[in-house]
C-alpha cells in the first residue's frame, strides 16, 4: 500500500553567530510505500506454524517469561525482522542474526543502548561541533536536517516544534532490563541544564527524537515542548570550546538541583528553589517578573533574617562572587542587587517601574534586558559555586565574617565548587 509524502527541499540556508539568519525551502508530494498490513499478514501465518509453539516454550524455560508476555515479545522480533525485510533492510537470512542478538540481550536483561537527537533553542555555535565527551555531542544545523519527508494528513503522528532549532545535541544511554528511555530523558534534562548554567541562556530541548536497537523495551518516536522559554541565548564562540568542555567534565561530576516542582517525598532545598526561580527568570516577560524571580533565587541562597534585607542580600552576594573568577566587582553587584530588590519590592506588591526609573536603567546598562540578564547571572554563577551544597547557616556566617577578617575568606573559598 501507498500513503501521501511531502518532501522538502531547502533553496537557500544560513546559520551565523545569531542563529539561523535565512531560510526557504520548496516542496513536492510523493507517494511512499508501507508494509504495515503486510507485516501483520506475515505474523499471522508464521503464529499458525508448529515452531512459533516451540519457540514460545523456549521462551518460557529458558528465560522464565510469562505466557502474555512470551507472545508480546515474539509478536514484536517477528514484525519487526518481516518489516525489514520487505523494506530491504535485511537481503539475506545472515542479515537478520543482529535482530535475533538484540532480542536474546533483552531476555537476558542486558545493558542496551538508547540515543536521542535533541532539538535546541537557545544555544548557538560558532564551530560546527563539539565533542563534549565520549558519548554528548553538540553540533549546528545544516541542510539536510530541515529536508525531511514528512507524511500528509492521518495518521501522522510527526509534530513540528515551534520555532527552528539554534543547535543540536546529540546523547546516549545504556540501561538495563525494563527500563526503557527514562533514564535517557532524564538525562537529556540534566544536560540541558548544564548548558543553561554555562551562561545565562534559555537554552531548552524544543524537540528530542529517541532511537534504540532494543526489540522488546521499544523506544521511538519525537517527543516536542508545547511552551517555549524566552528568547535569551548565548553563543558558543571557538575560543568557548575548551571552558566549557571543562564546565562539562566537572559538572557532570557533581550532583545537580532538581526542581522544587517535581513530585517527590524529598524537601527541596535551597539550592533547587534557586534554580527553579532562574529558570522561572529565563522564561522571559516583562523585566519586573525576570527581575523579581532572579532576586527570589539569590534570596533562597543567601537570606535567613526578616529585617535589613536589601542591604544584607545586596552585601552576601557582591562577597561571594568576588571570590570567583570572572568580572564580578563587588560594589558593582551590590548597587545592582539593590536596585534589582526595589524592583522586586514594587513588582509583588503590584506595580511597576516608572518611565524615569526605565530610562535610568537604559542609559546605564543599554536596555533593561541587559540588566536583568546581570540579576540572572549573579543567581546562575551562585548556584553553580554553591553545588557543593555547604550549609547555608554556616556559608552566611562565614561570608558575614569575612567582611571583617579577610582570613576568613578562604574558609568561604573552600566551600565553593569551581569547575572553570
Amino acid at each position: 500500500q501507498y500513503e501521501p509524502y511531502f518532501r522538502w527541499k531547502l533553496r537557500e540556508f544560513k546559520y551565523g553567530d545569531t542563529g539561523i539568519t535565512q531560510k526557504s525551502a520548496e516542496g513536492q508530494e510523493l507517494l511512499k510505500p508501507y508494509w504495515r498490513r503486510a507485516v501483520r499478514d506475515i505474523f499471522q501465518k508464521v503464529s499458525k506454524l508448529s515452531l512459533y509453539n516451540d519457540v514460545l516454550n523456549a521462551i518460557s524455560e529458558a528465560y522464565g517469561v510469562e505466557e502474555v508476555q512470551r507472545g508480546h515479545y515474539l509478536q514484536t522480533l517477528i514484525m519487526r525482522v518481516a518489516g525489514n525485510i520487505l523494506t530491504g533492510k535485511i537481503k539475506t537470512p545472515a542479515d537478520s542474526v543482529k535482530y535475533t542478538n538484540l532480542f536474546l540481550k533483552d531476555l537476558n536483561g542486558e545493558s542496551q543502548e538508547y540515543r536521542a537527537e535533541v532539538q535546541l533553542k537557545g544555544l548557538i555555535l560558532q564551530p560546527r561541533s563539539i565533542q563534549l565527551d565520549g558519548i554528548v555531542r553538540l553540533r549546528r544545523p545544516i541542510r539536510k536536517d530541515f529536508e525531511r519527508e514528512e507524511p500528509i494528513g492521518f495518521p501522522s503522528f510527526r509534530t513540528k516544534p515551534l520555532e527552528d532549532p539554534t543547535a543540536f545535541l546529540h546523547t546516549r544511554v545504556y540501561t538495563e532490563g525494563a527500563k526503557g528511555a527514562v533514564p535517557l530523558q532524564n538525562e537529556i534534562d540534566r544536560e540541558i541544564a548544564v548548558l543553561r548554567l554555562f551562561q545565562v541562556g534559555a537554552v531548552q530541548d524544543i524537540q528530542y527524537s529517541i532511537s534504540s536497537d532494543t526489540i522488546i523495551n521499544i523506544a521511538g518516536g519525537t517527543h516536542t515542548r508545547g511552551k517555549l522559554l524566552g528568547s535569551d541565548k548565548y553563543l558558543i564562540t571557538r575560543g568557548n570550546v575548551k571552558p566549557l568542555k571543562t564546565f562539562w567534565v566537572k559538572m557532570r561530576s557533581i550532583e545537580l538541583p532538581t526542581s522544587a516542582y517535581v513530585d517527590s517525598e524529598k524537601e527541596p532545598d535551597e539550592l533547587s528553589i534557586a534554580y527553579d526561580r532562574y529558570c522561572d527568570s529565563l522564561e522571559g516577560g516583562v523585566i519586573e517578573k525576570r527581575v523579581s524571580s532572579a532576586i527570589m533565587g539569590l534570596e533562597a541562597l543567601f537570606l535567613t533574617e526578616t529585617e535589613e534585607l536589601p542591604y544584607r542580600l545586596s552585601m552576601r552576594v557582591g562577597k561571594l562572587l568576588s571570590l570567583i573568577a570572572g568580572d564580578y566587582k563587588p560594589s558593582e553587584v551590590r548597587d545592582n542587587v539593590k536596585v534589582a530588590y526595589k524592583i522586586r519590592n514594587k513588582y509583588v506588591h503590584g506595580a511597576t517601574l516608572k518611565t524615569t526609573d526605565r530610562r535610568k536603567l537604559e542609559e546605564k546598562y543599554g536596555s533593561l534586558g541587559e540588566f536583568a540578564k546581570r540579576i540572572m547571572d549573579y543567581l546562575r554563577a551562585s548556584i553553580v559555586v554553591l553545588l557543593n551544597r555547604p550549609s547555608k547557616k554556616s556559608l552566611i556566617q562565614k561570608i558575614d565574617d569575612s567582611f571583617l577578617d579577610s582570613a576568613k575568606e578562604v574558609e568561604v573559598r573552600e566551600l565553593l565548587f569551581m569547575p572553570c
